[in-house]
């Protein structure tokens, strides 16, 4: 769990922090970690509001796609768990007040292009680099889920 410092007046701020720490830990996070707002908030862009653009995005290209009929009969498992983020509101909701999302937005469409240009040009490099991210994905320690 993050923990920012709080903002506004210094009195009665350990108290407040105690009690938030004491709150945390009473609910059983395994972890808590001191970080200031805008490093916290530009973390969380690209480990949660950019998902859900992206899923979104996903979304939209399959909608206005010129085989969008085709396309959709066609979907199975992998569209289906590609957009599931897309459909539970988030994407409107906390990203929205996020001032790091349109950057992280701009830096996946970048990557995005740079990786349709490497699969016209080297495609077996770009397969094989992508295969390599995916044995990285399954590597990171990231938090099992509750």
């Amino acid at each position: 769990m993050a923990i920012c410092p709080p903002v506004g007046r210094a009195e009665g701020r350990g108290a407040a922090d105690a009690a938030v720490r004491d709150l945390w830990l009473a609910a059983g996070a395994g972890s808590l970690l001191d970080i200031d707002p805008s490093t916290h908030d530009r973390a969380v862009t690209y480990a949660s509001h950019l998902p859900y653009l992206a899923a979104a995005a996903v979304v939209e290209a399959l909608r206005d796609a010129s085989e969008s009929e085709l396309a959709r009969a066609l979907a199975a498992g992998g569209f289906r768990d590609t957009t599931r983020l897309a459909g539970d509101g988030t994407v409107s909701g906390a990203a929205a007040l996020n001032r790091h999302v349109p950057t992280a937005a701009r830096d996946l469409s970048l990557a995005l292009r740079a990786l349709a240009d490497e699969l016209e040009s080297r495609p077996a490099e770009a397969l094989e680099r992508l295969g390599k991210l995916a044995d990285e994905r399954r590597r990171m320690r990231l938090p099992k889920p509750r």
